[in-house]
């Protein structure tokens, strides 16, 4: 029975962030030292395509930039990950423009029908969607929460990148994915 005042739902962690308990819980951890935030993004984004759970990933020792400590406007959290979204998609769609010009070509020669130069403009106008749309789903398919934090934190500042799960194996690749990035004495076991 509910009484007066009490939250009949408990609070919820957020998506992707484990929560203080589960960490806790996490039989296995190993910890990499990085020098800066570029460095961290480029191991979680690591860490991430080596199918470690999103869950897991932790970005620790971070201190976000505070409003009115930013030089300039295009320190922004947001603008740099839109920035970084964005030069993934011009890059996706000028590769399917290239490459949507020499389907359209090689259309227009199978198919007497087609006219080359409107094969090559269909490529291009084709090419480029696809390109450019798989250029940006590139970049935006990092799901941690620890990517998204790096985005917050200040520049010039020792971080840390923790894997924290109850499976050994999960770990241990977590492990193996630090080490090729990482000198040795950088990437701990902890349990």
């Amino acid at each position: 029975m509910e009484r007066f005042g009490e939250d009949p739902v408990p609070e919820q962690p957020e998506q992707g962030r484990a929560t203080f308990e589960e960490m806790q819980e996490a039989a296995h951890s190993v910890i990499a030292d990085v020098d800066d935030v570029a460095q961290a993004r480029a191991l979680i984004e690591s860490l991430e395509k080596g199918g470690v759970p999103t869950t897991s990933i932790e970005l620790v020792g971070a201190e976000t930039r505070e409003p009115g400590g930013r030089a300039k406007e295009s320190e922004l959290p947001d603008r740099e990950a839109f920035s970084s979204v964005s030069k993934s998609t011009i890059t996706g769609g000028i590769i399917g423009i290239v490459s949507g010009v020499v389907l359209g070509l090689l259309a227009s020669l199978s198919i007497p029908a087609l006219e080359p130069v409107w094969g090559m403009l269909l490529g291009a106008v084709f090419g480029a969607a696809i390109g450019g749309a798989a250029g940006g789903m590139s970049v935006a398919k990092y799901g941690s929460r620890a990517w998204t934090e790096s985005f917050e934190v200040e520049e010039e500042q020792p971080l840390q990148v923790a894997v924290h799960n109850r499976s050994a194996e999960v770990v241990a690749k977590a492990e193996e994915l630090m080490s090729t990035q990482l000198s040795a004495g950088d990437v701990r076991r902890l349990g």
